[in-house]
């Protein structure tokens, strides 16, 4: 764990409320170091990934026009849809 990384999972467990927000993402105890470190990877993968997609779009659109950027997009839905 870098010095950055154990700053932060600092401020997540001093910040850290047990009370219910919604959506299934709460939890009763803090994560784990390693528990934090794998979602923390996970959200910055999610980032990468919704990035690119947005690169490819903007290719699309800006090469082929607008319908090719919508049938893009309906062609990307089901792997987007996975997330």
């Amino acid at each position: 764990m870098t010095p950055e990384q154990r700053k932060a999972y600092q401020e997540y467990l001093d910040d850290f409320d047990p009370s219910p927000i919604g959506n299934g993402d709460d939890y009763l105890y803090p994560l784990s170091k390693d528990g934090w470190l794998e979602e923390q990877e996970q959200e910055l993968v999610q980032k990468i990934a919704d990035n690119q997609l947005a690169k490819c779009l903007l290719y699309v659109l800006k090469k082929y026009g607008t319908e090719d950027a919508v049938s893009f997009m309906d062609s990307m839905r089901p792997i987007v849809s996975q997330k």
